[in-house]
């Protein structure tokens, strides 16, 4: 069974060009022997996984998660960490596309002189890292961030 960073690996190492899985984890910064662990369904820390994830321009929260719950030692919990997964993965697509399209997004963006989507991007990720952040403090007990998080690029 491979796991969740082999396949991000896959997509990472085809994109950028690398023939070999080798070049591509010195790339990485990781053992030569990495993809042979994740091709066996370990996984990478999530900082690797985060790089691969950005480098594509994709969301590196749903698999962090993905990863995470191939850690787990129960099925309920690996069901749940992938449902999460599932989940920040169709939420973040839809914020991008509604703050995209709002006008204050667009003249922000303008004001910063870059394009809608980047802005709407910068919104999105630091909403998305907010929720998880809240989402993992309220697993460990601390309930005071139980509360709905703000999303803005400021």
């Amino acid at each position: 069974m491979t796991s969740a960073t082999w396949r991000l690996f896959e997509r990472w190492r085809t994109a950028r060009g690398y023939a070999s899985q080798m070049a591509a984890c010195e790339e990485l910064g990781v053992e030569r022997q990495a993809a042979t662990y994740w091709k066996s369904g370990r996984n990478a820390e999530a900082q690797t996984i985060e790089r691969m994830a950005r480098d594509l321009g994709e969301n590196p929260t749903p698999w962090v998660l993905a990863a995470a719950s191939e850690k787990t030692r129960t099925a309920d919990e690996r069901r749940t960490l992938m449902r999460l997964a599932r989940e920040l993965g169709y939420a973040a697509a839809v914020l991008l596309a509604v703050y995209t399209s709002i006008p204050p997004t667009k003249a922000k963006a303008l004001e910063l002189n870059i394009s809608a989507t980047e802005y709407a991007l910068r919104i999105v990720r630091r909403c998305v890292a907010r929720m998880l952040l809240r989402s993992l403090a309220w697993l460990n007990g601390d309930q005071r961030h139980g509360k709905a998080a703000v999303c803005t690029a400021t």
